[in-house]
């Protein structure tokens, strides 16, 4: 797998491009080798940067910690309100109204609890996210589809992850309550990291986005070897998104 580019992007909005953290990777059998990671750019060096990788390669699978839709439930059920009167889905069902498929999934498997894009800030940086990669289109002329079959990408494409999530998917649910010199050990575990980016990681403001990118090529190298959870609604997914983790194993509950 190292003719694959494996690109990780923690996202944000426009207004806060410097705390969008990028990541540039491959995978070597269980290894994955970052070869550059940086954040605290303005918007237009983010997008160059990307370009820039991504011209520079064959093949790449972009990794983007952001949503890339919105809940098929809030969707219908916005389309035709009229302010004052009741929404279709009872308060007592409002998780089926803000909460996508996947971020349901999330839950289940990894007691993790996604901020829900029909309901949180975090609809902002979906919004930039998808506005990131239409710019990229531009740049590069590739149409950076979303990829649903998990394997090698076809050219370049895109997949929505989760660092979080695969963060526990990979080292349990305690690594949250861990130091981040301590996260930063075990995920070097899995993953090659020079010496200047664990310091970027650690000792720089903007360390966490680097090291959310990190996780995201983390996230993008388990998809590559097929080792992630699969939407049970391939066509639901589609339609809202699917995040991309590491399947559950016995040592990461």
């Amino acid at each position: 797998m190292k003719n694959i580019s494996l690109i990780g992007v923690d996202c944000a909005s426009k207004k806060r491009a410097k705390t969008i953290g990028l990541a540039l990777g491959w995978c070597d059998g269980d290894t994955v080798h970052i070869k550059d990671a940086c954040a605290g750019m303005k918007w237009d060096d983010v997008t160059e940067k990307l370009s820039g990788w991504i011209k520079a390669a064959k093949v790449a699978l972009l990794a983007l910690d952001a949503p890339l839709g919105w809940p098929v439930a809030f969707r219908s059920n916005i389309r035709c309100h009229k302010a004052g009167k009741p929404l279709r889905h009872a308060l007592d069902d409002a998780e089926k109204l803000f909460y996508r498929q996947t971020d349901l999934e999330m839950i289940t498997s990894y007691k993790k609890y996604p901020l829900a894009v029909g309901a949180n800030f975090i609809a902002r940086t979906a919004h930039a996210a998808l506005g990131l990669l239409g710019e990229v289109r531009g740049k590069t002329d590739e149409s950076i589809r979303l990829a649903w079959t998990p394997g090698a990408p076809e050219k370049i494409q895109a997949i929505e992850v989760y660092p979080a999530a695969t963060l526990i998917a990979h080292f349990g649910k305690g690594v949250a309550k861990e130091t981040e010199q301590k996260k930063l050990q075990k995920v070097a575990g899995k993953v090659s990291l020079s010496a200047a980016i664990k310091e970027k990681i650690l000792y720089e403001k903007d360390g966490q986005d680097v090291f959310d990118a990190v996780l995201c090529v983390l996230a993008a190298a388990d998809f590559v070897k097929g080792d992630v959870i699969r939407p049970t609604n391939r066509g639901l997914a589609k339609k809202e998104g699917w995040i991309w983790v590491k399947s559950p194993q016995s040592d990461a509950r």
